[in-house]
């Protein structure tokens, strides 16, 4: 009997080590239930909380978007006025040269007439020319006495 007792007791003895380790395991669970609970809470929170936000920074990252590509078409204009602009200036830059050369030309062809225009009315004699003028007036101040004296 004495062996049926000791194989009592462990049968006790392991009942009551099972019953321990049952209660550790109802423990860890409840520990690991209500750790899940809280991050169950805090991900539906992040999410409340990150979804509209996430909503609402979309429609600003769209409104700069359409800023920017509304800028970027004005640039593109304004860049586009730009070359027109120095076409045109390369057009008068390049009749300013045909002008000028032109000029060169016409100074050219003309500066031997010139020269010599130039040389002539620097021999022309003003003083005697000066003198025939004033002999001119006078004789036709004679005439005009002449001719009055026949009553024109």
């Amino acid at each position: 009997m004495e062996n049926n007792s000791e194989s009592s007791l462990s049968e006790q003895e392991l009942l009551t080590q099972i019953r321990d380790l049952q209660e550790k395991q109802v423990k860890i669970a409840k520990r690991t239930s209500t750790f899940i609970c809280i991050l169950t809470v805090a991900i539906l929170i992040s999410v409340i909380v990150l979804v509209p936000t996430a909503f609402m920074l979309i429609g600003k990252v769209s409104k700069t978007v359409d800023k920017a590509s509304g800028a970027i078409d004005d640039v593109t204009g304004t860049i586009q006025r730009a070359e027109t602009t120095l076409d045109g200036i390369d057009e008068m830059t390049e009749s300013a040269s045909q002008a000028a050369s032109n000029m060169n030309q016409l100074v050219e062809e003309n500066s031997k007439t010139l020269n010599e225009s130039i040389k002539a009315l620097s021999e022309v004699d003003y003083e005697g020319l000066n003198e025939a003028i004033s002999d001119l007036k006078d004789a036709a101040s004679s005439m005009a006495n002449v001719m009055s004296v026949f009553g024109h």
